[in-house]
C-alpha cells in the first residue's frame, strides 16, 4: 500500500510504501530518486509518525539543503592560503619557485581529482633532487 504526503501545495515530497512488512520512503534529492527503509514495521501509529514527523523533518532538510554534498574546491584555492601559511618558514623563498610550478600543473584541478600518481609524474618530470620532493 502507498501513501502519498504532501508538503507544498499539490507537489509530493515522499511516498511511504510497505514491503515485508517494514516501512520505506520514497523521495527525491537534486532530481534524484531516494529509497531508505525506515526500520519500522507497517501500523497505523508508525504511518503516522512518518507522516507527521518523519517526512516534514525530511522536507526541511532537503529544503535547507543538508543533503547537498560540498563542491571540491580547485588545488589554486588551497595554494594561496598554502603561500601565506609559509611565508615566514626559513625555506620559503628558496622553494617559492617549486610552488608554482606545481600550481602551475594542478592550479585549476579539483582537489579531489589530484590522485598520488599525478603528483609523483610531476615531480619526477622537475629537475629536483629527492630530498625536495618529499613525496
Amino acid at each position: 500500500m502507498n501513501l502519498s504526503h504532501t508538503v507544498a501545495k499539490g507537489k509530493k515530497m515522499a511516498n511511504i510504501y510497505s514491503q515485508g512488512n517494514k516501512l520505506y520512503l520514497n523521495y527525491r534529492v537534486n532530481g534524484k530518486r531516494v529509497r531508505k527503509s525506515t526500520d519500522l514495521a507497517d501500523t497505523k501509529a508508525n504511518r503516522i509518525l512518518l507522516g507527521k514527523e518523519v517526512i516534514p523533518a525530511l522536507a526541511m532538510k532537503i529544503k535547507l539543503g543538508d543533503f547537498v554534498k560540498p563542491e571540491s574546491k580547485k588545488f589554486s584555492f588551497y595554494f594561496s592560503d598554502f603561500l601565506v601559511q609559509h611565508e615566514a618558514d626559513k625555506s620559503y623563498h628558496n622553494r617559492v619557485y617549486i610552488y608554482k610550478k606545481v600550481n602551475a600543473e594542478f592550479g585549476n584541478f579539483d582537489v579531489s581529482a589530484i590522485n598520488r600518481k599525478m603528483v609523483k609524474d610531476h615531480l619526477s618530470s622537475l629537475n629536483l633532487r629527492n630530498s625536495t620532493k618529499l613525496v
